[in-house]
């Protein structure tokens, strides 16, 4: 019977219980990393009152990132879709912020969910807000340290998340020596690029990151090529360049970004 994330959290030694919130013994993440990526996000608005994050992935059409909102609600709309008919039992998203997909999720599928991050003040936000639910815990920590060896999921969710890590291929083979068996990675909301693609996607980004006065998320944000996964072996559950998609992108707003699932043998 596998254990939930809660009970296995409050029994491990190297994790504390602070404010509703898991934080692994001795971590404290990269400060210049957190500190200029909450800026940026304070900068484009992104930094959501509590009311607002209680809503997502709905909000009002008058806000500037509505569009992305309709197209993040898409993307994980199919994969609780895919999900809802798996006799699964735990969910864990890299990546979690603010907790808003791991409580959408939630409210659709019967299983038990942990949003891990390095970044403490969303994750109170979330813990907060989402923390009282026995179907949710959250962890700051690292999910490369041996604090996580024995952690386990059926699936782990990576949405808008991997552009963060430098090294796509490491972080998925520790996703999956994290897994159970049959279990899966589904990575969504992120750019991939062709090989030949990716200086001039490098250039547009120090351009755009320079342009709104937070050129030193340069450091920290990582264009990967479909190249940068193998040999892990993945299948597009959904991909955006295919000609049926692009046509159907006149008629429904939809995402740009790749639906990628990678599997446990």
């Amino acid at each position: 019977m596998s254990v939930r994330y809660r009970t296995y959290l409050q029994v491990h030694q190297d994790f504390r219980f602070d404010g509703g919130l898991f934080y692994q013994n001795g971590f404290y993440g990269d400060p210049s990393f957190i500190k200029s990526y909450l800026e940026l996000r304070q900068n484009e608005g992104r930094l959501y009152t509590d009311k607002l994050v209680l809503t997502l992935p709905e909000i009002p059409s008058s806000l500037s990132a509505s569009m992305e909102w309709m197209i993040r609600k898409r993307s994980t709309d199919r994969l609780i879709k895919k999900l809802e008919t798996r006799m699964l039992a735990k969910i864990a998203e890299i990546g979690s912020g603010n907790g808003w997909l791991v409580n959408y999720m939630s409210k659709a599928l019967p299983f038990d969910f942990c949003g891990i991050d390095i970044n403490d003040v969303e994750l109170k936000q979330a813990a907060r807000l989402f923390g009282g639910n026995e179907k949710m815990s959250f962890v700051c920590g690292d999910i490369f340290s041996q604090s996580f060896t024995g952690f386990s999921a059926d699936v782990f969710v990576l949405a808008g998340a991997i552009q963060y890590f430098s090294d796509p291929k490491a972080l998925l083979q520790r996703l999956l020596s994290l897994l159970r068996p049959k279990g899966e990675i589904h990575i969504l909301d992120s750019p991939f690029y062709n090989e030949k693609d990716l200086g001039a996607a490098a250039r547009r980004g120090r351009k755009h990151f320079e342009k709104i006065g937070h050129s030193i998320m340069q450091n920290y944000y990582f264009y990967h090529s479909w190249e940068s996964i193998q040999p892990v072996q993945y299948e597009l559950l959904y991909d955006p360049s295919s000609i049926v998609e692009k046509l159907k992108r006149f008629v429904i707003t939809d995402s740009p970004f790749p639906w990628i699932r990678i599997t446990k043998i």
